[in-house]
């Protein structure tokens, strides 16, 4: 049985991973920061958490 874990991450400022902080692309501005280098992000996550049970195929979970 897994357990679902949920997480929110609240509004960040973060560099723009289109043009790696640059504001550009090529020879024109970025799309993704408009230029500035930057973006503002938000994350939902979820992690599914299983216990391991040992004596499975190679140790695997069973």
């Amino acid at each position: 049985m897994s357990v679902k874990v949920k997480k929110h991450i609240d509004s960040h400022v973060c560099i723009c991973r289109k043009c790696s902080g640059t504001g550009l692309a090529g020879s024109t501005i970025c799309t993704h920061c408009e230029g500035s280098g930057r973006v503002v992000v938000e994350s939902d996550i979820i992690t599914y958490v299983t216990p391991y049970r040992h004596g499975g195929k190679n140790g695997a979970v069973v």
